[in-house]
């Protein structure tokens, strides 16, 4: 018998997600945070290329493009072979999986890698989620 071991990754990211959410939300629900909103993370301007937002991806990026994102790291998790950390920006938070180094929490990064979709269905309805296959991470200095 041969075990898909990115299948059975996935799987305990599915678990851990709604272990860790205690509940699903649709985005739609979900509560966008507020100017009085004390972990309300700014942009950043900085001189590399652009990044993309987690809530554009989530809107307009298909599955297997490369983004770049930049944001906080709010929560990690480790793996067999590698973590999976919670990335957070001003629109939203999305898991990026990597095979590399635990990243340091509340550290502010830039993140490139490829996007996926792992589909989780109950009955006839996708809850499914959005993550991100690290290919290049980068912290950023206060003000980068």
């Amino acid at each position: 018998m041969t075990v898909n071991v990115k299948y059975g990754v996935f799987c305990l990211l599915n678990l851990l997600m709604l272990s860790l959410l205690g509940a699903c939300t649709p985005l739609a629900e979900a509560e966008a945070p507020t100017a009085q909103d004390p972990t309300l993370s700014l942009p950043s301007i900085s001189r590399r290329g652009k990044t993309t937002s987690i809530e554009t991806l989530r809107q307009d990026t298909k599955p297997d493009q490369t983004v770049e994102l930049e944001g906080i790291i709010r929560q990690r998790v480790p793996l067999l072979e590698g973590w999976i950390y919670e990335l957070e920006d001003e629109t939203g938070r999305i898991w990026v999986l990597t095979e590399v180094s635990e990243p340091a929490l509340d550290e502010t990064a830039r993140v490139s890698g490829t996007v996926q979709y792992e589909q989780i269905l109950i009955g006839d309805v996708d809850i499914g989620e959005y993550y991100v296959q690290e290919k290049d991470y980068s912290p950023l200095a206060e003000g980068e």
